[in-house]
């Protein structure tokens, strides 16, 4: 690929993307005006690593108190080494107690995302009361329904803001980000073997490598709110692409996992029991593979650098 048309087509790509999300997400009523510009300041100009990757800073603060929601102690300098070598951390775990909570937070929520979901069905992908999880996700399979996503709001203090606002957290975010101020999102997925999606539910549920480019930098924490192995959807990363990529990669596209792993020697899939937690830098290569057997709960937190709001339920803070 010669350097002027992929100049080009980046350019074409991040004028797309920005009318795309800007529209989706309706981002003027959250963010102004100006938001057009913005998005597409982000999606061109850090989608390039030199930008994007200015070198981490550490903070000269002591490493903050132990947090009571996980089971083993997390020293912040040596995570944040891992997630800038090699673009994600090791696990950790949530403790039982807190997992328990946050999976009756996402059934009790009123926020799924009813966009795909038949108009039949759309009053009725609720957990009813004393409804048992098992019954619940019986009854959605036999909707014909592979996916449930929604927001966990953040301003409203829940099991979830505990410890996403912990002063563990804040710090190893504001030390990834190199600021203090910084949006906080939450998502929640809750996914069913489904043997019917054909490519555009693929590329949508992010079953395809891709990477996303949604603040001018950004950290991801993932938690499995249930078991997950080989069959059960796991997150996958190339290990190193948040830093560099081929050049072929670097436009903003799904790519097959042929692919990838014809071109990458180290491919990374994140397994683990429920409680399982780790930081990504997702600006690297990473897909979510397909459910095949299990069904899985998850949740998708992103630390976002500076005041960027995608939905009503993102949180803005200064740390």
């Amino acid at each position: 690929m010669n350097y002027i048309p992929f100049l080009i087509r980046k350019f074409l790509d991040s004028y797309r993307d920005s009318n795309k999300v800007v529209k989706f997400y309706n981002l003027k009523s959250l963010n102004g005006r100006f938001v057009w510009l913005r998005i597409f300041l982000i999606k061109f100009f850090y989608s390039f690593a030199k930008f994007r990757n200015l070198k981490i800073f550490f903070y000269s603060a002591e490493d903050p108190e132990e947090c009571s929601f996980v089971d083993e102690k997390i020293n912040a300098k040596n995570l944040l080494q891992d997630i800038d070598h090699q673009g994600y951390s090791s696990l950790f775990h949530i403790k039982d107690s807190y997992i328990n909570k946050l999976k009756n937070l996402i059934f009790e929520s009123k926020k799924h995302d009813l966009q795909k979901i038949p108009e039949l069905y759309k009053k009725r992908i609720f957990k009813f009361n004393n409804e048992t999880q098992d019954d619940y996700f019986s009854r959605l399979k036999s909707y014909g329904i592979s996916r449930i996503t929604g927001n966990i709001d953040l301003n409203i203090p829940n099991p979830l803001t505990e410890i996403l606002f912990s002063k563990k957290f804040l710090f190893l975010a504001k030390s990834y980000l190199g600021q203090s101020a910084m949006t906080v999102s939450a998502s929640y997925f809750i996914s069913f073997p489904n043997k019917n999606l054909n490519e555009i539910d693929k590329i949508s549920n992010a079953q395809y490598f891709h990477w996303d480019n949604d603040f001018t930098k950004f950290l991801k924490l993932y938690i499995y709110l249930s078991d997950v192995d080989l069959n059960s959807g796991p997150h996958v990363f190339v290990t190193g692409t948040h830093k560099r990529k081929n050049f072929k990669h670097k436009l903003h596209r799904p790519y097959s996992d042929n692919d990838i792993h014809s071109s990458y020697s180290e491919v990374i899939s994140f397994l683990g029991n429920k409680g399982s937690s780790f930081f990504v830098d997702s600006y690297g290569l990473h897909k979510g593979e397909t459910v095949k057997k299990n069904n899985r709960i998850m949740l998708n937190i992103h630390y976002g650098k500076g005041k960027l709001l995608y939905s009503a339920c993102d949180k803005f803070i200064k740390y």
